[in-house]
């Protein structure tokens, strides 16, 4: 009787796959991602872009109250929102080697795995906003770091475009010296 049940489950599942186009038995593999840009850079004790300025107030609590990036709870708990939105890949604000943003990338690279999802590293402006700064010594050097920090250790995670390790870099970052790296695929994002 359970099989039987189970049995009329799936055939009614399979019907409305079929008959209303929804996606959800399918043994085609997805050729595409659903990716957000994803922020580990907020600290609740010292207000790090909590109310950090009269000119940028937070208006719109967070569900989850006001939270520290690093707390291993706060990353289980964003994480799984994250899957069951449907999203399978994250863009991960990155501030450079060092700063609050790179541990916490790295904290939330070891999680992956475990919930499915793949990311990679945004690189933001954090030499300032002139473009000169962005030379090929600094390409070099960050390009470097993120293989050994992240591209290697976190293989399995680690989001790829066109068989390649994607990194995204914020503008201006990018708008003088464009890398030419065979190895990882750079994107420009933001204006």
């Amino acid at each position: 009787m359970v099989l039987y049940v189970i049995a009329v489950i799936l055939m009614l599942l399979m019907m409305l796959n079929t008959v209303m186009g929804i996606p959800m038995l399918t043994t085609k593999p997805h050729t595409h991602h659903v990716c957000v840009f994803f922020y580990v850079w907020y600290r609740e004790e010292d207000r790090v872009h909590w109310n950090d300025s009269i000119y940028t107030p937070v208006i719109d609590m967070p569900v989850m109250g006001f939270y520290t990036s690093s707390d291993d709870n706060v990353i289980r708990w964003r994480l799984e929102r994250i899957v069951r939105a449907g999203i399978d890949c994250l863009f991960i604000s990155w501030w450079g080697s060092g700063d609050y943003s790179d541990e916490v990338a790295k904290k939330v690279f070891s999680y992956l795995g475990s919930y499915g999802l793949r990311a990679a590293i945004l690189v933001e402006p954090f030499l300032g906003q002139n473009p000169l700064r962005y030379d090929k010594k600094f390409w070099k050097q960050v390009i470097e770091y993120i293989e050994r920090e992240y591209i290697l250790k976190y293989r399995d995670s680690y989001m790829k475009l066109n068989g390649k390790p994607l990194i995204l870099a914020f503008a201006p970052v990018e708008m003088i010296y464009r890398p030419n790296v065979k190895d990882v695929a750079i994107r420009i994002v933001g204006t």
